[in-house]
Formats: structure tokens, C-alpha cells, sequence
């Protein structure tokens, strides 16, 4: 009965390490996934800034050309 109990407890002390571990491992995946989203979020405001100086470029282009017309 003193093994199954001091195993149990071992089993127990090892259980709730592994459970640290985990949450440890899922705060760190959490960290990860909100440093992407910052990065892609500064990627999709570069690209549409972008997108809009082009967007303005034809626009001109194309009144210009409508002019010369």
C-alpha cells in the first residue's frame, strides 16, 4: 500500500510538471503567433500603401491619356 502511494504521488509530481511544461509551451506558442501577426499586419499596411501610390499612378495615367485623346 506504501508503494502504490508513493507511486501515485510520484505519478502526481510528474503529471503536474508536465502540465507546467505544456502551459509554458502554449504561452510560447501564443508569443509566437501575436509576433506573425504584428509582422503581417505591417506587411499588409506597406503593401496597400503600396497598392495606392500605383493605384494613383494609373489613375493619372490614365486621365492623362484620356486628355491627350
Amino acid at each position: 500500500l506504501k508503494f502504490n502511494i508513493k507511486h501515485s504521488k510520484q505519478t502526481i509530481d510528474m503529471y503536474s510538471q508536465r502540465s507546467k511544461e505544456l502551459v509554458e509551451m502554449n504561452l510560447d506558442i501564443i508569443r509566437d503567433i501575436e509576433t506573425q501577426e504584428h509582422e503581417i499586419y505591417a506587411e499588409v499596411k506597406r503593401l496597400l500603401r503600396k497598392y495606392e501610390k500605383f493605384r494613383g499612378s494609373i489613375a493619372t495615367l490614365n486621365s492623362n491619356f484620356a486628355s491627350e485623346i
